[in-house]
């Protein structure tokens, strides 16, 4: 028996899933449809991301990153604090 494979259509992502279910969750939490610039799913986290200086996540919002950074990294450097 053959297993169909379901891999996410983004160039710099190619996550792989078991079902289309589970593409499709991927793709509603992990990209957004940009086709006004080019028609294919960009990263929302990279057009308005915020980067852990740390480990180099991109988390979509300040608070995110600092809870990122608490949860992962113990404390928010000064520099980390400062970043709007």
């Amino acid at each position: 028996m053959v297993k169909k494979e379901y891999i996410c259509g983004h160039t710099s992502c190619r996550k792989r899933c078991k079902n289309n279910r589970d593409l499709d969750k991927h793709l509603n939490t992990k990209h957004i449809l940009c086709k006004e610039a080019c028609g294919l799913e960009h990263s929302k986290q990279v057009e308005t991301g915020f980067n852990c200086l740390d480990c180099g996540k991109i988390l979509s919002s300040k608070q995110r990153l600092n809870t990122h950074i608490i949860s992962k990294h113990e404390q928010p450097t000064e520099e980390q604090k400062t970043i709007s």
